[in-house]
Order: C-alpha cells, then sequence, then structure tokens
C-alpha cells in the first residue's frame, strides 16, 4: 500500500524552519565578536575564546541530544516535541546573550555572554538535531525528500540574506551600543521562533514512515563512524571545512 504523499503545506511547513535556523546561524557569527569587544570592552582574544567554547560543546552535545531524539521517536513516532522545546527556549537565550547588565564588568560581561550563547547553541541544537532527521523519516519518496530538501534551502538562503542585512541595521536602528544589540536580539529572537514554531505547527500531520529499530548510544554512533569509510571522509572534510570557516 503506497503511502500518503505530502501536502505542499506539510512541505512549506517543515521547510520554514530553516529560516529560524539560519537567522541563529548568521547572526551570532556576525555581529556577536562586535558586541563583546566594540560595545562591552571585552579584549579580542578572550571574545575568540568566548565564541568558540559553544562551537566546541556543540560538537559534544550534538551525539547526545540524538540518542535522546531517537528515543522520542521510538516511544512516540514523532520528534516534533524536540522541535517544540528548541522554539521556545532558543529566542529567549539568544535575547540574554545580547543582553549583558550595565552593571557588570568587563569580564562579567563576558562570563554572561558565554553563558547564554552555550545555552543558546544548545536550544538549538535541541532543535535542529531532530529537524535535520525528519525528512528521512516523514516519507520514504525519494522525490519528496528532495522537494523537502530543496525549500529548506530556499528558506536557509532567504534567511541568511536577509538576517545578513537587517541585524546591523537594527543594531543601528536601536540607538548603537547595547539598547542596540539588545533591540536586534529581541526582533531576531522573534522572528526565528515564529520560523521554527511554524515547522513543530506545520508537521503536525505527518506521520513518520520509518523508524528507528533501536536508540543508539553515543558509543554505538561512534563505532558505526569508524566501520563507515565513506562517510568517515565525508565527516571529516566537513570538520575541515567548518574549521576554516569558523578560523576566517
Amino acid at each position: 500500500m503506497a503511502h500518503r504523499r505530502l501536502r505542499r503545506s506539510e512541505v512549506v511547513g517543515y521547510s520554514v524552519g530553516s529560516f529560524g535556523t539560519g537567522g541563529f546561524g548568521t547572526v551570532p557569527g556576525l555581529l556577536l565578536l562586535f558586541y563583546l569587544t566594540d560595545t562591552l570592552g571585552v579584549a579580542a582574544a578572550v571574545a575568540g575564546v568566548i565564541v568558540f567554547i559553544p562551537k566546541l560543546w556543540d560538537v559534544v552535545i550534538d551525539p547526545v541530544l540524538g540518542s535522546l531524539s531517537d528515543r522520542t521517536m521510538l516511544r512516540r513516532g514523532s520528534r516534533r516535541p524536540w522541535l517544540l522545546v528548541g522554539a521556545i527556549s532558543l529566542p529567549v537565550v539568544f535575547v540574554l546573550t545580547f543582553a549583558a547588565p550595565g552593571r557588570v564588568s568587563d569580564a562579567g560581561a563576558g562570563v554572561w555572554v558565554a553563558v547564554f550563547f552555550v545555552l543558546a547553541v544548545t536550544a538549538f541544537s535541541v532543535f535542529q538535531v531532530s529537524y535535520l532527521a525528519m525528512p528521512a523519516e516523514i516519507t520514504d519518496d525519494y522525490t519528496e525528500r528532495i522537494d523537502l530538501m530543496s525549500w529548506r534551502i530556499v528558506f536557509l538562503t532567504i534567511a541568511i540574506l536577509l538576517f545578513g542585512v537587517a541585524a546591523p541595521i537594527l543594531v543601528d536602528a536601536g540607538g548603537g551600543g547595547r539598547a542596540g544589540y539588545l533591540t536586534m536580539a529581541v526582533v531576531v529572537g522573534v522572528l526565528m521562533g515564529l520560523a521554527m514554531l511554524g515547522a513543530w505547527w506545520g508537521t503536525r500531520t505527518t506521520t513518520a514512515h520509518s523508524v528507528p529499530d533501536q536508540a543508539a548510544t553515543v558509543g554505538e554512533q561512534v563505532a558505526a563512524l569508524r566501520e563507515n569509510r565513506d562517510f568517515a571522509i565525508l565527516l571529516g572534510a566537513f570538520v575541515l571545512q567548518a574549521l576554516a570557516t569558523g578560523t576566517m
């Protein structure tokens, strides 16, 4: 028996989530270092470390969240609860990242940003890990999976262009300084949250066509990676690319 084809509203509903993830992927990389050095007075070397630590944490937390998401998939047949948690929590901690109190010292402000940026990266991963696993599960049709990913990239590209241009303008429109960055964070956070909630809501009528037989532990995932040479090469290339981009 053939599975029901995805409705256009479900395809677009899923894909709109990338507008939110694209915003988070763009704005901190564009503005966070300037916020730390030019507005909070944090030394450039320290600011670089503050921005680097959450990226390192992301490498650690993603496999753990993937394992937890798999367990949710086994119990409920859907990863959507993780989308909801991420969509609600990310805007809050994103705004707090750019809301360092004026009364704290430069060092205190750096610690504030470091803590909330790590939390923001964690909330992003809560959403993103499950979000990227869904296309392989909500349809078993190759063409539909390509359709899902194509629309996702469309929204991602729009987000990168829009947030890349608008975020600095919003900082200036808010008066610059701490107030300007906070204004920008609120506007961007709301837009990200709405897009991510759109993905959660837009996939409410989808049905999982494939469910993992078991939830692999992190150790089992690493073992599978060692056995899959082609994937290991692909992952290594991606890590080198990400390292080059981050260094630049």
